[in-house]
């Protein structure tokens, strides 16, 4: 059986997917069509976001780090292959994206 070979990468390719969600208009009208209730009006855009807080805790990367204009912060990943980790995970990227927030307010 032969491999299909693309000649173009595809959106699941991070540099693809962090060239295109890093355009705020891609970004903006991706988190419109998943919350539309939110009647986001603006966003702005970080791509492959380094979270780390600190030298204890383990250091994080996301793929598209989003933030509107009620300041509400979307963390956008791109999720190719099936982990058993991924509950935990968003979990931890939410409280470090939550432990940023109080150190920057505080």
């Amino acid at each position: 059986m032969r491999r299909r070979i693309n000649r173009y990468p595809r959106i699941t390719n991070d540099l693809v997917f962090g060239h295109v969600m890093s355009n705020k208009k891609n970004c903006l009208e991706l988190l419109r069509r998943m919350f539309p209730e939110l009647k986001l009006t603006k966003v702005n855009v970080i791509t492959q976001y380094d979270g780390n807080i600190g030298l204890e805790s383990k250091n994080i990367r996301l793929d598209i780090w989003a933030q509107d204009d009620q300041s509400r912060v979307y963390d956008i990943e791109m999720q190719t292959t099936r982990k058993n980790d991924l509950e935990k995970r968003m979990m931890y990227y939410a409280w470090i994206s939550a432990c940023r927030r109080i150190s920057t307010t505080a």
